[in-house]
């Protein structure tokens, strides 16, 4: 069975399968493209991966392809926990144990696609990123890592693509107002940056295409969005796993809610 909706399938997002359908997005885009791309480029996987640490005194760090870890900041034991009573005992070790709670922590790993031109010799010519709810989430580890990120890449260091095809979280911040739909993506050209172009994804109409900008004179690589996202959907089936009679309200739209409701109206073929 194919989604109720001809464009985005908000359910993939709100009935919790997004990291598995991500994962898979990444991968298909990077077969797809290492078939399409001239024999000169290299299309490559890469991985932002970092941990939080929350609540516990410590800093985040982050772990890169350098292997490079930033040491967590110390913090004085007088500094971090309440000063016994002055004058007071030392507490005994027969005085029973102390409940405590561990530091929690919690691992990311954010995959993105890069393509590489092998000639003269090698270097990076485009990034692929597919924005994810670590990166979205403002103020997070994850929002500072991807913004810096983001930042080089809109300086003109190499080709960039920025898809959003979440709901959740805050956007990218931009100098124009992005497309009034729920998701898009955006080509930002290295010999034209800051100035690029952004296109609007929704629900109820097809993806337009993905295109991904190569090195001159080579021109642009057009991938079928829509056609990649609505296999993974098919051979994910899931449409068994979404329950479209009662889907969460709060991620879909009136209009999305009185379309979905029409679909599920029509008879069976």
């Amino acid at each position: 069975m194919q989604s109720p909706f001809p464009g985005m399938d908000p359910l993939i997002e709100s009935c919790g399968r997004w990291s598995d359908f991500h994962d898979k997005l990444i991968a298909d885009l990077e077969l797809e493209l290492s078939r399409l791309v001239p024999s000169r480029y290299f299309v490559s996987l890469g991985s932002r991966a970092y941990i939080a640490l929350a609540d516990d005194g410590l800093s985040e760090f982050r772990i890169g392809p350098d292997v490079t870890v930033a040491a967590p900041t110390m913090v004085p034991i007088a500094a971090s926990e309440p000063e016994a009573g002055r004058g007071s005992t030392a507490m005994l070790a027969d005085d029973g144990p102390i409940a405590m709670l561990a530091a929690n922590e919690d691992e990311y790993r954010e995959p993105y696609i890069e393509i590489l031109d092998s000639e003269p010799e090698l270097k990076l010519v485009t990034t692929i990123e597919v924005l994810s709810p670590s990166t979205k989430r403002f103020g997070s580890t994850g929002w500072h890592e991807y913004l810096r990120k983001r930042k080089v890449m809109l300086q003109g260091v190499a080709n960039f693509v920025e898809i959003d095809l979440l709901r959740q979280g805050r956007r990218m911040p931009m100098a124009t107002p992005w497309p009034a739909t729920p998701y898009y993506f955006f080509v930002a050209r290295k010999a034209q940056v800051p100035s690029c172009s952004a296109w609007g994804i929704a629900s109820l109409r097809p993806m337009p295409p993905l295109i991904v900008p190569l090195a001159p004179p080579d021109g642009d690589v057009v991938l079928p969005l829509q056609s990649l996202i609505d296999a993974i959907y098919a051979r994910s089936r899931y449409d068994r796993l979404f329950d479209y009679s009662t889907p969460p309200e709060s991620s879909l739209s009136l209009e999305e809610q009185n379309s979905l409701k029409s679909q599920l109206e029509k008879p069976s073929v």
